[in-house]
């Protein structure tokens, strides 16, 4: 510590006092270092149980497949976890009670790239391939 004056260090003990004091600590700071140590363990162990829960961010299941090859049969194509994502909104909006006329016009509203259409069609291969009640 060049150049910072003894003060500022340890502003109100000398430096017999700081060793004395940290020797005094030592045993708190090695059981809060077991402490941490098993609160990083725990912490581990319960993201690998989330992870193990979590499907794989490729992996996708079959009525989203038929999502997927339906929209991309409809000349929709894009980013496949946006477009499974925009599904399951239709869906959920659908069992909330939504018009399905509306839906589709604010999905061609939104994309700004498919026709009323493909938007339709969206709507109806969202309700078919992903929506539990079909």
């Amino acid at each position: 510590m060049i150049g910072v004056p003894q003060s500022f260090v340890f502003p109100c003990a000398s430096a017999e006092s700081v060793v004395t004091s940290a020797a005094a600590v030592t045993p708190m700071h090695t059981r809060d270092k077991t402490m941490i140590k098993g609160l990083l363990t725990a912490a581990a162990a319960a993201g690998a149980i989330a992870l193990a829960g979590a499907p794989a961010a490729w992996a996708i299941t079959n009525a989203e497949a038929d999502y997927i090859k339906d929209l991309t049969n409809a000349g929709i194509a894009g980013d496949q976890a946006a477009l499974i994502a925009d599904g399951y909104t239709i869906c959920k909006a659908l069992s909330g009670g939504a018009d399905p006329n509306a839906l589709s016009q604010t999905y061609f509203t939104n994309s700004g790239q498919i026709s009323h259409a493909q938007a339709d069609a969206a709507i109806n291969f969202a309700k078919t391939d992903l929506c539990p009640a079909g």
